[in-house]
């Protein structure tokens, strides 16, 4: 783990130790979300950013999207994001199985009054539902404007 307060300290002391020590899990703290490529492609895949993780709050708070992202799955090319519906989303009151998601989009997940579900076809969608999918990046956007 290398969590100075320095990007350039915590990208040569995470690439020393993937070197020097043969480490292939390396946890790196990102200060500059504009450094997060860098550490991405010189293979550090586990990250945290503090600052990313204020921003998200505060997209959320702000309520600019239905669609907040809660991060890629490890060794694959999918991110897990959680979508929460809004009473102007086209899914409420309707079923699962009444709804043909975009591809490659599967929800895994819905927490509603507290309690988090299974879904399955029967399930009837309703306002402040809030659903955990999992969906390939390039396909984000066309998940958010399907739920809004």
């Amino acid at each position: 783990v290398a969590a100075t307060g320095d990007d350039a300290d915590n990208l040569v002391t995470s690439q020393l130790v993937a070197h020097c020590f043969g480490k292939t899990r390396l946890v790196a703290r990102v200060n500059n979300p504009e450094n997060e490529e860098f550490f991405e492609q010189l293979g550090i895949r586990e990250r945290v950013s503090g600052t990313r993780a204020v921003l998200e709050i505060l997209d959320r708070k702000v309520g600019q999207s239905p669609i907040i992202n809660l991060g890629m799955l490890e060794k694959s090319n999918i991110e897990a994001v959680e979508v929460v519906l809004s009473d102007t989303s086209r899914l409420i009151g309707r079923t699962l199985s009444e709804v043909t998601m975009p591809k490659e989009t599967l929800i895994i997940s819905v927490l509603r009054d507290g309690q988090v579900s299974l879904p399955d076809g029967r399930m009837q969608f309703q306002l402040g539902d809030i659903l955990i999918a999992l969906v390939p990046p390039q396909l984000e956007s066309v998940l958010r404007a399907f739920v809004e």
